[in-house]
Parts: C-alpha cells; sequence; structure tokens
C-alpha cells in the first residue's frame, strides 16, 4: 500500500490505497481485502488516508492533487476540492475531538478544514511532509517542513490556524525525500521524527512538546 489507515472506532476496519490508483478494504483485520469503488478514478496514487475516528464507513483520501470522500464505506466517493484550489497531500489528520476537522500535509503547506471537507483555509505556506495532532490537546499540531532546502519543524497552539518555527529543532539537517512524525498515547509530551536527507542518510529525533 501506498497509505492506509486502521478505523480508531474498530479496529477490523482497515482502508488502504494503492500506488496506482485503487482503495481496498478490509473488515476481518487485513484477513481478506476488497477492491472499492473500481470505477471511480482518483487520478493517481493514492498518498494520504484517514477514517473519522467515530464512523468508518466516512474515509478521506488524497490522490490526483484532490482530496475524495466516502460516507457508506467506500462505494460510492467525490472529490471534494474545487478546481481553483486543488492541491496535493501526503498526509491527513482527522481530529479525534472533532470528526469534522480535518487536516491535511500538502505539498504547498497546511489546509484545515472544519466542515468535513467541504471547505479549506490555507493556514502555512511551505512545503510540508507530514502533520501530528497531539494526543490530549488537539490543539497542539506539529508539521515536518521544509525552507531553505532544510528540514524545519513547526507547531501551532490554536489547532492550525497559525504555525511557528520550533526553534529547539536542529536547522543543518538536509531535506532530500521528506520525512515522518509520531507521537503516542503513552507518552503525550514526546514526538519523534524521522527524516531522509542526502545521500540516503536518515536521521531519528525524538522531541519534548512541553
Amino acid at each position: 500500500f501506498y497509505s492506509f489507515d486502521v478505523s480508531s472506532s474498530d479496529n477490523d476496519i482497515l482502508y488502504g490505497g494503492t500506488e496506482t490508483g485503487f482503495v481496498n478494504k478490509t473488515t476481518n483485520g487485513g484477513d481478506s481485502w476488497q477492491l472499492m469503488a473500481r470505477n471511480y478514478y482518483f487520478g493517481g496514487g493514492i498518498t494520504a488516508t484517514a477514517i473519522n475516528p467515530i464512523n468508518p464507513d466516512i474515509v478521506y483520501v488524497a490522490a490526483g492533487n484532490q482530496i475524495h470522500k466516502t460516507t457508506d464505506g467506500g462505494q460510492i466517493w467525490a472529490p471534494m476540492l474545487e478546481t481553483s484550489a486543488l492541491f496535493s497531500a501526503d498526509r491527513l489528520a482527522i481530529d479525534p475531538q472533532n470528526p469534522d476537522k480535518i487536516i491535511a500535509a500538502a505539498n504547498n503547506g497546511v489546509y484545515v478544514s472544519d466542515d468535513a471537507g467541504d471547505t479549506w483555509a490555507h493556514t502555512y505556506a511551505h512545503p510540508t511532509f507530514d502533520i501530528q495532532i497531539m494526543p490530549n490537546n488537539s490543539n497542539k499540531i506539529y508539521a515536518l517542513s521544509q525552507l531553505s532546502g532544510n528540514f524545519v519543524m513547526v507547531y501551532s497552539d490554536d489547532g492550525g490556524q497559525s504555525f511557528f518555527i520550533d526553534n529547539n529543532f536542529p536547522t543543518a539537517i538536509t531535506e532530500q525525500s521528506g520525512g515522518l512524525l509520531a507521537a503516542s498515547m503513552a507518552d503525550a509530551t514526546s514526538i519523534w521524527v524521522v527524516m531522509l536527507s542526502s545521500n540516503n542518510t536518515p536521521y531519528l529525533y525524538q522531541g519534548n512538546t512541553t
């Protein structure tokens, strides 16, 4: 899979998107898979997948400079972005406290929707590889980005409406092929980041969010 997500309300339900532009679903923890919406054109590889934390029939995927949504478990999909406001997302994150709020890490920054994907606000305007809503505080959001060829970490204290540079983050790691963020419910004050730098050199850092 190019991207996938596990339902937080039913861990047996997973959706996986392929590099060839298809979405597959399992309802038995991966023992068997069903190809969904075979005739729907997603427009390219499925780069991000996010399942509504309360209703696993509601799913969002990013593909073809578009956000696609289903409300019936993957049978029928619809594009959500106006043709004049397209963007390519590498990560979609849904606020577990407010499932109508979706945050996208995109090739040109961060986008936030407060109405289940109907409209989007462009709140940060630099290439962004991943986004992390912190456990126990959905107003605290971290984003791994790039400025002047180097990785940079930015954060928001207001649910993604504004972002600021984290000056404690290393400033001299060259960005070559993006990176990923992770946080744990068991340690809500820490965040982990993996970055791929020049000469295919990986870097792994742990930071404190307090």
